[in-house]
């Protein structure tokens, strides 16, 4: 059980560390700490047999190495999620569920309503520094990372943490799991940097893999009851 609860730690680690390239840009401290995670990740895809997942580990690891041009990044991140380039591209990100899932594509929808709710009746509110609607990708993965964090307590405080487990997984099965890969495909057809594109297909193949690991948990503890 000790070895389950660190890894669920990591977990919301994992998915913190993830959940950065959707909000800020690239700078030293971020890559340091990616660095630190991706033979974690690596080991971690290659065990389960995620052959996407490691490849853009892979991939992200050998940019990373290659001495990032933080500058160069941080234009990016403006011509994509800031709105930069928008008079000349006509497109620009907004990574909300929203504006993925509504149907006039806009901001502070049905959608949003639904994650505020859900935060409000497990008694979670976003960081006041983080400034984006609650149906923004990074503070749905930072939801997910939050209960991961409740459920290694409930756990290491002698609970069965089950109530934890299906939460997360509603919440990834209804919510993030419905439009990510649409951000991600957005990502991958819009930006020209290798690091968002790296970066997001790594958090694209972490997540939508990681259902079936908590449902596969809470199978074995539900018989076991």
């Amino acid at each position: 059980m000790d070895e389950f609860i660190d890894f669920l730690k990591l977990r919301a680690d994992v998915y913190n560390l993830l959940s950065v390239v959707f909000y800020k840009e690239l700078d030293e401290k971020h890559t340091e700490n990616l660095n630190k995670h991706i033979p974690v990740l690596k080991e971690y895809a290659s065990l389960c047999g995620y052959n996407e997942m490691l490849k853009y580990a892979d991939l992200l690891g050998e940019y990373l190495v290659s001495a990032p041009d933080y500058e160069k990044e941080a234009c990016e991140f403006a011509r994509l999620f800031l709105g930069v380039a928008k008079a000349s591209t006509g497109h620009t990100i907004t990574p909300h569920e929203s504006v993925f899932l509504s149907p006039d594509r806009l901001v502070m929808q049905e959608p949003w309503e639904e994650i505020r709710k859900i935060y409000h009746e497990t008694n979670v509110s976003k960081d006041k520094e983080f400034k984006e609607p609650e149906d923004h990708i990074t503070s749905e993965m930072s939801y997910i990372a939050h209960v991961s964090r409740k459920m290694a307590e409930t756990l290491a405080n002698g609970g069965n943490g089950i109530d934890e487990a299906k939460a997360q997984i509603s919440f990834l099965r209804n919510h993030i799991e419905r439009w990510m890969p649409l951000l991600v495909k957005d990502i991958m057809i819009t930006s020209s940097s290798g690091y968002f594109k790296y970066a997001a297909g790594l958090a694209e193949q972490y997540v939508m893999s990681d259902r079936a690991l908590l449902e596969e948990w809470l199978s074995g503890n539900t018989l076991s009851e």
